[in-house]
């Protein structure tokens, strides 16, 4: 009878209500058992799914050009009303979690989200000061 598990991963486990835990799906919280969290990592790591961060570069790269990006925004829209720069900011944003959003989903990697945004963020209110206090 055991030949029938030659060559195959089993799993054994118990479905306690004390071995539940909460896993977030999108705005929606499910409890899943630890066995089948178990299963999961299993399934990712046989099937080659396995997230990982950018390298070191790739990282220092994307902070650089979003600190480009956050300079050259300030520069840029000085000229324009408080309601229009705000905009360009939002559109900024979202663009770039959309792309991370775009590389998560189809490449698995994982950005490091905080470090680019206050690299953009230290990079426009670094011109702006900069700006107001030097060339005023």
């Amino acid at each position: 009878q055991l030949s029938r598990f030659k060559d195959k991963i089993v799993l054994v486990g118990v479905e306690r209500k004390d071995d539940l835990f909460p896993i977030l799906h999108g705005l929606a919280t499910e409890e899943r058992y630890g066995i089948e969290l178990h299963f999961a990592v299993i399934r990712s790591l046989l099937s080659g799914r396995i997230i990982r961060p950018l390298s070191n570069w790739q990282q220092f790269i994307v902070m650089i050009g979003l600190g480009l990006l956050g300079g050259l925004i300030r520069l840029k829209a000085t000229l324009l009303s408080p309601f229009f720069r705000s905009g360009i900011l939002i559109i900024a944003f979202l663009l770039y979690f959309g792309i991370s959003s775009y590389i998560f989903q189809n490449y698995f990697l994982a950005f490091n989200t905080i470090y680019h945004l206050l690299a953009f963020g230290v990079a426009y209110w670094t011109v702006g000061m900069v700006k107001r206090r030097w060339f005023q």
